[in-house]
């Protein structure tokens, strides 16, 4: 058994422990923030969904939005998207998003996983330092963990982008299909000005079986699938 895997797993499991109405779909944590968002089901064949989530504190605020897609029971996304965190606070500041999916899916086998963000930090300074980590496990496989630095040489934008390159093997699956991530972000202003970190279509995780099926009719219109997603779910208590 990969025990980070179901360390992961029982994380999003406990954090349905509070009852329907804190069922979580995302949660919002670092210290300064706390929060949850979205509502518990699982996300049926050829459907699409998405929650929004905002929230604020002195000098701080961050806003978002997590998106869902599931093609056929065989192509999965999940994307934290039109994500904006911003720092004026003169201590460093972090913020983690932990955003558990359940899919409804076609096939129990031949199933592959891989993760990204990308995205930019806008600084103000001199000596601003902006960090995001993306921890991801699909089902109880854990993908290879993504982080990226950054410190500011002056004021400008400064792109970020990492991605695990490969896809993972994912086994052992079964239905329904667990995507659950973690992102933990960590702002520092320093003496003055302001950090904005700017995730305007990921980080995505995908997951999908060797055979990808076209889309649906609903889905065929939309702009591309990673991005035009959306977002129910519910975590699994059986792992």
């Amino acid at each position: 058994m990969n025990l980070r895997g179901s360390a992961l797993a029982a994380a999003c499991v406990l954090a349905l422990g509070a009852g329907p109405a804190s069922a979580i779909t995302i949660m919002l944590g670092g210290g300064v923030y706390s929060g949850n968002f979205g509502a518990a089901n699982t996300l049926g064949m050829n459907s699409l969904d998405t929650v929004h989530f905002t929230s604020s504190a002195t000098g701080t605020t961050v806003t978002g939005d997590v998106e869902a897609s599931n093609v056929g029971g065989n192509l999965l996304l999940l994307t934290l998207t039109n994500f904006v965190f911003t720092s004026a606070r003169s201590t460093a500041i972090t913020l983690t998003i932990d955003i558990c999916e359940m899919y409804a899916i076609s096939s129990t086998t031949g199933w592959t996983g891989s993760h990204q963000f990308n995205g930019n930090v806008d600084f103000t300074a001199a000596g601003q330092s902006a960090s995001i980590g993306s921890v991801s496990s699909h089902e109880t496989t854990m993908l290879p963990d993504l982080l990226q630095s950054a410190t500011a040489a002056g004021p400008g934008t400064v792109p970020i982008s990492r991605g695990q390159g490969p896809a993972t093997n994912i086994t052992p699956v079964t239905a329904p299909f667990m995507i659950h991530n973690i992102y933990t972000i960590t702002l520092t202003r320093g003496s003055s000005g302001t950090v904005v970190l700017n995730l305007p279509n990921s980080g995505v995780d995908q997951a999908s079986t060797n055979v990808i099926p076209l889309p649906s009719a609903s889905l065929s219109g939309l702009p591309g699938l990673v991005g035009l997603i959306g977002f129910k779910r519910i975590c699994r208590t059986d792992v």
